[in-house]
């Protein structure tokens, strides 16, 4: 809180308090799954609602440019209908805008609004549920540096799996991703939400933790 006194010219002071937004935004960080049961799988979490994120092209060339250290093959294999964010939504069969391919297609499709374990969100929280800071769809598309500069608009894709030598769970980058990491951007059609009881929240004075880090 922040106190204040006003005082007009033949008036008696007034005295009170103001609650100011604070400077930094409260972050949380997507727990790690607690279980292997998704052994060297993408690590994806849903949002609610459980709606569809129609990949138009202003968002291709968003995500197209969020990984320079991808090439356009390897952007259009994470857009794969048997990986984890367009399960046969994605390419094949859709319209690829970068790589112009399937042009008369209708766009590919996150088929759910999803994250992966270690991201980071902003957002406010509202009863058991955070309201979650997102690229709303229904709006204008931001830019690319615009969004890599706000760390709650993407995360880095990853896998979860079992290490024997260490019998714990243990992160890996992204399955497809060749080794490079892939951004992906937190993308929703509606207002979304996830549940606070599954986020850990960071303490701002202290540098946020690698996404690998377990838990």
């Amino acid at each position: 809180m922040t106190t204040f006194t006003l005082t007009v010219e033949g008036q008696k002071p007034v005295s009170g308090a103001l609650e100011l937004p604070s400077a930094s935004p409260r972050i949380w960080r997507v727990n790690h799954d607690k279980t292997s049961w998704r052994a060297n799988l993408p690590e994806v979490f849903r949002l609610d609602p459980d709606l569809h994120v129609i990949l138009t092209e202003p968002l291709q060339r968003l995500w197209r440019g969020m990984n320079p250290q991808l090439t356009d093959d390897q952007w259009r294999r994470c857009l794969g209908n048997t990986l984890a964010f367009t399960n046969g939504t994605g390419f094949p069969g859709r319209h690829d805008y970068i790589n112009n391919m399937d042009v008369n297609e209708k766009d590919p499709a996150f088929d759910q609004m999803r994250v992966c374990g270690g991201a980071f969100l902003t957002g406010t929280p509202s009863g058991s549920r955070l309201l979650i800071d997102a690229i709303d769809t229904r709006k204008p598309i931001p830019s690319v540096e615009y969004v890599m500069a706000r760390r709650f608009l993407w995360f880095e894709a990853v896998n979860v799996d079992w290490s024997v030598e260490l019998r714990s769970i243990v992160i890996r980058p992204f399955k497809g991703g060749w080794g490079k990491p892939v951004y992906v951007p937190v993308l929703t059609s509606t207002d979304a939400s996830y549940p606070l009881e599954l986020l850990t929240e960071m303490d701002t004075s202290q540098p946020l933790p690698s996404v690998y880090q377990y838990p």
